[in-house]
């Protein structure tokens, strides 16, 4: 995007931006949260709050808009207030390090300001990545669920009605909608109407910006900061230029699908992760039995402060357990199948956790609290089992078939490359280095079986062949590969984190032990700085691995005269239909071909909004009789009378699964048909009037 083309999309990011920061900066605020954990807790707490807005907001009459989120943020704000000051008496549980509280304020704004210094730089790497995926700010993905998402957005805003609860009545048919997790066309819909402009494109690749370079990047780097919490420089900056390091995620996603509710809830994970740590005081090691002291020889003695308890919450756990509680609600709301992802991951930092508690019991000789610690463990692994059979599709809907053998699996794990992305070679050197010398890292049982636990789902995803074991364990995910490629970094980058702060340590080591280094600590650093952040951005963002990635996920936002969802011809068509139909008035439209994609971009009431739709009984009729409406007209006049019906769309048979069979005879045969009138056209792109019932 050239510049002008930039300057007419900010406006809509700043909408997005705001959105994502300020309900859940006020909620966590007003619980007394402060520091970076802010910007980390911000963007889960906004989701939720903007999905319940929605919810509430929907069940109560209230339109859709900036008054229900601002009453939501008001209340949960409140709510955290009150907790946060009727708990004072709790022993507080920080988000950042009770020895940073004891360091002189300029030490620790200056430890704090790396981290916000790389979060704006990994925004920039991400700007920079979505301005290469987006050639011009109105351009959309060309796949089949945009059809949904899209179209979802313009009923929004028609029906004032956002909730997940009701969204599904788009296309329900007249019959029951079940839910659907509308979290991120709540988002999309917001930004339009705050700023009361209808280019559902534009906002909608602004939330996609903002998503990429802000909400992603601040919860990998809380949750660094929370693993390596007295990082230098040189981590805290390269562990942002890590979290935009995995093509698998939040590029590769953006390809496919497109899966914009997966997109929303998989970048609010690490910092869910993140927030379930410090409220279960993992990082505090008071009682934690058989735990080695980290040596300068594992390069982690910047870590060896998680052995003094240095990141206990500066809230209470009562508020801790209330924003957790709010944070899983919004990853649910933005797609449920995020919460598997929660539990694979957390299960065993859920185990190391539990069974830091039973050591404890036993060094005390509490026999009672041994067996309910015990009881625990079982109650909490049925409980992750009854998730993880109920947030799943029908058998039906995962057919994706394997895509690797096992051994090819497993290297596209390590090498964070699934899906024949290149190999991502400095992220599998870090990781060999983190697990060497991450041993001794408080979190180390528990971050190792996270890793574990996510591989298996990707072998089990990517090559498994037993069908029914394959759908138990990934069937949460459509059997989809790309939904499960997506967690792979969530499980990768702490390991990444914990292998950059060895390499550091031993290059600072390494230097400090140089004659002519002495006395020049502030050179050292900075240089060890800058040659870290270079380094990661070179055989990051420069490898044909990320490279390769972005350019086949800009294919799908192309429009071209070979564009899948709709052409250029299409489109050129499409932008014509406001000064023919009629407000009002309803276009029949073939969802399979793209023709239905003239309600979300322009406005214009179409008779199909998704592919995957129930029909009523007068859609029926015209998709099966429209062209005969000469020699039916009994039949098919009602209908068109009953919908509103007055021209018709003909976008070919090029549909966006090439080949599918996907017959809608009375749309087939419409040129020469009696009954119809070209009104315009735009290459094999044809505009009807349906006259036979005049």
């Amino acid at each position: 995007m050239n510049f002008t083309e930039w300057g007419t999309l900010i406006p809509f990011g700043l909408v997005a931006l705001g959105l994502f920061l300020i309900p859940g900066g006020v909620i966590a605020l007003a619980g007394r949260v402060r520091g970076f954990a802010v910007i980390g807790l911000a963007s889960p707490l906004s989701v939720a709050t903007v999905g319940m807005a929605a919810i509430i907001g929907g069940a109560l009459g209230i339109p859709w808009g900036v008054w229900p989120i601002l009453g939501m943020t008001a209340i949960f704000a409140g709510l955290a207030f009150v907790i946060s000051r009727l708990t004072a008496r709790w022993r507080p549980l920080s988000a950042d390090s009770v020895a940073d509280a004891a360091q002189a304020p300029a030490q620790k704004r200056s430890r704090d300001g790396f981290w916000w210094l790389g979060l704006a730089g990994a925004a920039l790497l991400m700007t920079r990545l979505f301005g290469q995926i987006i050639d011009r700010p109105e351009a959309f993905s060309q796949t089949y669920d945009n059809i949904f998402h899209l179209n979802a957005v313009r009923w929004i805003l028609d029906h004032g009605d956002a909730s997940s609860l009701t969204i599904n009545q788009m296309t329900s048919g007249g019959h029951f909608a079940a839910f659907y997790p509308a979290a991120w066309h709540d988002l999309v819909s917001a930004v339009e109407l705050i700023l009361n402009d209808a280019t559902i494109t534009y906002a909608s690749n602004a939330v996609m910006w903002l998503v990429m370079a802000v909400v992603w990047p601040a919860g990998c780097l809380w949750l660094a900061k929370t693993l390596v919490p007295k990082a230098s420089p040189a981590v805290a900056l390269g562990a942002a230029a890590l979290a935009v390091a995995f093509p698998s995620f939040p590029v590769l996603l953006l390809g496919f699908g497109v899966l914009y509710p997966n997109f929303l809830g998989l970048s609010l994970l690490p910092a869910v992760i993140c927030l379930t740590i410090l409220t279960l005081r993992l990082t505090n090691s008071a009682g934690s039995a058989r735990l080695r002291p980290v040596s300068a020889a594992t390069g982690l003695s910047e870590v060896s402060d998680w052995k003094t308890d240095q990141t206990s919450p500066q809230v209470g756990l009562p508020l801790s357990l209330f924003v957790l509680v709010l944070s899983l609600g919004g990853m649910a709301l933005a797609h449920p199948n995020t919460i598997l992802s929660y539990v694979a991951v957390m299960v065993p930092l859920g185990l190391l956790w539990a069974g830091r508690g039973i050591q404890r019991a036993r060094a005390a000789g509490q026999r009672r609290q041994v067996g309910l610690w015990v009881a625990l463990i079982v109650g909490a692994l049925a409980v992750a089992a009854v998730i993880w059979l109920v947030l799943r599709p029908p058998r039906e809907a995962a057919g994706w078939p394997t895509v690797q053998s096992s051994d090819a699996s497993i290297g596209e794990f390590l090498l964070a490359s699934p899906l024949l992305v290149r190999p991502v070679w400095i992220i599998g050197i870090l990781l060999v280095i983190g697990l060497f010398a991450g041993r001794s890292h408080i979190l180390f049982g528990g971050l190792l079986g996270a890793l574990v636990v996510v591989a298996g789902l990707w072998l089990a995803e990517a090559s498994l062949s037993h069908p029914g074991l394959r759908f138990w364990i990934v069937g949460g995910y459509y059997n989809d590969p790309y939904r499960v490629a997506g967690i792979l970094p969530v499980a990768l980058y702490p390991f990444t984190v914990l292998g950059l702060a060895a390499v550091v340590r031993f290059a600072r080591d390494w230097w400090q032990q140089r004659s002519w280094a002495a006395g020049h600590q502030t050179i050292v650093n900075t240089t060890l700085a800058l040659v870290t952040v270079v380094v990661l951005v070179v055989t990051t963002q420069l490898t044909p691995s990320m490279t390769g990635t972005v350019r086949w996920v800009a294919n799908h936002y192309q429009l071209t005269p070979e564009s899948s969802l709709v052409d250029s011809d299409e489109y050129q068509l499409l932008e014509e239909l406001p000064a023919i139909v009629p407000s009002g008035v309803r276009v029949a439209t073939d969802p399979w071909n793209g023709s239905s994609m003239a309600y979300a971009l322009e406005g214009v009431l179409t008779t199909t909004t998704h592919v995957a739709y129930t029909p009523s009984d007068d859609e029926k009729v015209l998709e099966q009789y429209l062209d005969e409406v000469s020699r039916y007209p009994d039949l098919v006049c009602p209908a068109l009378d009953n919908l509103n019906v007055g021209y018709v769309l003909d976008f070919g048979r090029q549909e966006i699964f090439a080949g599918a069979d996907t017959p809608m005879p009375g749309l087939e045969e419409l040129a020469g048909a009696a009954g119809f009138t070209e009104v315009a056209r735009s290459g094999e792109a044809v505009l009807y009037k349906i006259e036979a019932c005049d």
